[in-house]
């Protein structure tokens, strides 16, 4: 792990430190059950994970378990209120559960023996891309426990999609090996790409937050509208259209938070912004999705999805997410308001062949599944 030791091998300080876990743990069951249960899951599940992967041993390895259980210390501190809310939170209340890694640290530095979980702890909120908090980090600048705590945080997540009634089964989830199962391993595969993707989303500065909360929104439904359009067709994959209608505006995301990095001082008009963005996105959103490794079939369903001279011979995935833009468009989730035509006499619905009425299913269906899944992203 590349920390200093702080856990010392016998039997009987290792209780003791499990002992300071357990404290901890009791006080976050405190605040909320919830928070105990989840840190217990990424514990055991990044823990058993490492041991069964031979990614680490011994002292490590009681490391990566401690900080697990110890990785949403920081929690203590907030109120009540704050965890119970549901989403959407105020600006205030955001910023005061994104201190938890900090406080966790401020908390936990005085246990001298915990010291080699700490860079874990405070860290384990960070992305790769560096778009996570509090430091930034990118990369391998993240280190190696934080990330694999950062993994199986998204992990748990994963457990809380597949419990909710979109994803209908018998009996409770408890674990990724229950979870997988019932979702399926592609679309086990789209979620946590998803959980993932939230964090591209994410800017301190509250006149951008609030048009990217709402691209997220737009973003997921589209995701959703595209995989039931392309089940009502019996395509081939829809997992995989799901993640193109989940990246297909991707280019207007890293375009408004290179905006929302500007200089506080910098005055600029915002409706002027957002037009230029709406007409350069889609060249730089496909410039972004090769450097990343994606297929020419995510290349074209970025560049097109916002339809010109569609034909017989246009691949069916960018009519699905052409039409699934739209539909979003229709449910009031995006920026652009709707036109009030029917919706199967765009090009793209009469080229798949849909009709009112199997549109009017699908965007019931998205709509039931924005309600019960959105705030678990």
């Amino acid at each position: 792990m590349n920390a200093k030791s702080a856990v010392a091998a016998t039997p009987v300080e290792q209780e003791e430190l499990l002992e300071i876990a357990r404290v901890v743990l009791a006080m976050l069951g405190e605040k909320d059950i919830r928070l105990k249960q989840h840190a217990e899951r990424v514990a055991n599940l990044c823990a058993l994970f490492c041991e069964n992967a031979g990614i680490l041993r011994d002292d490590d390895l009681l490391h990566i378990y401690l900080a697990g259980l110890l990785h949403d210390t920081g929690y203590i501190s907030i109120p009540r209120e704050v965890l119970k809310k549901e989403p959407p939170l105020s600006e205030e209340e955001t910023l005061l559960v994104k201190k938890h890694p900090v406080v966790g640290v401020q908390i936990l530095s005085h246990h001298q023996r915990l010291e080699a979980l700490l860079p874990m702890v405070r860290h384990h909120h960070e992305a790769f891309d560096g778009s996570g908090y509090p430091d930034k980090k990118q990369g391998e600048e993240i280190p190696l426990g934080a990330r694999l705590l950062h993994l199986f945080d998204c992990f748990d997540e994963l457990i809380s999609v597949a419990k909710s009634p979109v994803y209908k089964g018998y009996g409770d989830v408890k674990s990724v090996q229950a979870a997988v199962p019932r979702l399926g391993f592609k679309e086990t595969l789209s979620i946590v790409v998803a959980i993932s993707n939230k964090s591209l989303y994410e800017v301190k500065q509250p006149q951008f937050r609030v048009t990217l909360d709402k691209m997220w929104g737009h973003s997921l439904a589209c995701a959703y509208a595209s995989k039931l359009i392309a089940q009502s067709l019996a395509l081939g994959d829809p997992e995989t259209i799901f993640l193109m209608g989940l990246v297909h505006d991707v280019g207007k995301v890293l375009l408004l938070r290179a905006f929302a990095e500007l200089p506080q001082e910098k005055s600029f008009d915002f409706a002027t912004v957002m037009t230029a963005i709406q007409e350069a996105h889609q060249s730089i959103g496909n410039i972004l999705l090769k450097r990343w490794g994606f297929g020419n079939e995510f290349s074209g369903v970025v560049s097109l999805h916002e339809g010109a001279n569609f034909s017989s011979q246009t691949n069916q995935e960018i009519l699905v997410v052409h039409l699934a833009n739209l539909l979003t468009r229709k449910m009031g989730l995006s920026f652009f308001e709707w036109d009030g035509k029917d919706l199967a006499e765009v090009s793209s619905a009469q080229l798949l062949g849909l009709s009112s009425e199997a549109l009017g299913q699908v965007e019931g269906k998205v709509k039931e599944i924005i309600k019960d899944v959105a705030h678990l992203f």
